[in-house]
């Protein structure tokens, strides 16, 4: 699959990250959300994966199984039980020799389950103390530190904290491009994510050339058909589209969509936010009759695949409501946004 005629050169060969994650050393890096007043998709923050952890000893301890627990737990959505076994894991690892890695492995794993709960002040610190660590361990140039980096960094950014994010994923970027070379895949997903601080701080210029470099690395490294390079397409989509470029914009907002749509199936949820990029594209054109399906569709995908309680569905019905407001549709917009408002009150 490739991008639009005429595109390449300019999005693409511009110079010469993954809903998952690109994983390296003793972590996963995040790959941000595809995207966060509609819903967009802005940072491409993922949440680390909890596994094995590379290059630390492995015994039937309670430290282990207490690991093991919280990640399953993790994994299957059930946070506040995670939290639960993370925390037990915490204790038992502070009375281990000083020094040792596991430390800095529970402190990681119980910060990124805090992150997932939204609990950003308990997240921080237990965040800084594992860099710390890996610092005082390793050294300031190790991998890990460039991976704990990057957890605090996206703490931030989740936060709204632009300026104190952007130092530390200035610096992720460095550590990666002189570990890895400057065209590896991780080494795009550190560059996307500074990208989306750039575009958060609205310095659009800055944001475009890190999202076209990192969309060249992961062209060249991963295909044109992989979802990696949709999200660096879409959010690259979204730095023209603030900028009232809006026909760059649906360009690349219909290059991600495709992609999506061959990788992922025409049900995924990304596929939605492609749908409800385009959507909004069109309304802020005028285009009502162009978006409304869009929205529609990307309504009934979040339905199915997240469940009709989910915060995605009541942004969707939103969007729907705000548009059949544009149209005088008045009636039928109030009952999606007392849903969506029923919604959110069971969170």
């Amino acid at each position: 699959m490739q991008p639009p005629r005429g595109k390449e050169n300019r999005w693409v060969a511009a110079q010469a990250r993954a809903a998952r994650t690109v994983g390296r050393g003793a972590g996963a890096r995040w790959n941000g959300w595809t995207g966060w007043a509609v819903w967009v998709i802005p940072a491409v923050f993922l949440i680390p994966l909890l596994g094995a952890t590379a290059g630390v000893p492995q015994a039937d301890t309670a430290w282990e199984r207490a690991m093991t627990a919280g990640s399953t737990a993790y994994r299957e959505g059930r946070l506040a039980e995670a939290e639960d076994y993370l925390e037990e894991a915490l204790r038992e690892v502070e009375q281990f020799e000083p020094g040792d890695p596991r430390l800095g492995h529970s402190l990681t794993r119980l910060g990124t389950v805090y992150t997932a709960q939204g609990k950003y002040a308990a997240a921080e610190p237990v965040y800084q103390r594992a860099l710390a660590l890996a610092e005082q361990i390793f050294g300031p140039d190790h991998p890990t530190v460039a991976e704990r980096l990057h957890n605090l960094g996206g703490l931030y950014y989740a936060q709204g904290w632009h300026a104190a994010a952007r130092p530390l994923l200035e610096r992720v970027v460095a550590l990666d491009e002189r570990a890895l070379g400057p065209n590896h895949p991780a080494v795009a997903t550190s560059v996307h994510n500074l990208a989306e601080v750039y575009r958060a701080q609205e310095q659009y210029a800055a944001a475009e050339s890190l999202h076209a470099r990192a969309l060249a690395i992961r062209v060249q490294t991963l295909g044109h058909e992989h979802p990696q390079v949709a999200t660096s397409v879409h959010n690259l989509a979204e730095v023209y589209r603030a900028q009232g470029q809006q026909p760059a914009a649906e360009s690349l907002h219909q290059w991600a969509l495709t992609i999506r749509e061959h990788a992922l199936g025409s049900d995924h949820p990304h596929v939605a936010m492609s749908l409800t990029s385009l959507a909004r594209l069109y309304v802020a054109q005028g285009e009502y009759a162009t978006a409304e399906p869009l929205y529609t569709r990307a309504l009934a995908i979040f339905e199915q695949a997240l469940g009709p309680e989910n915060p995605a569905v009541a942004q969707s019905l939103n969007n729907l409501a705000a548009l059949y407001r544009l149209t005088d549709r008045v009636t039928r917009a109030d009952e999606l946004d007392e849903r969506a408002a029923r919604i959110r009150a069971r969170q």
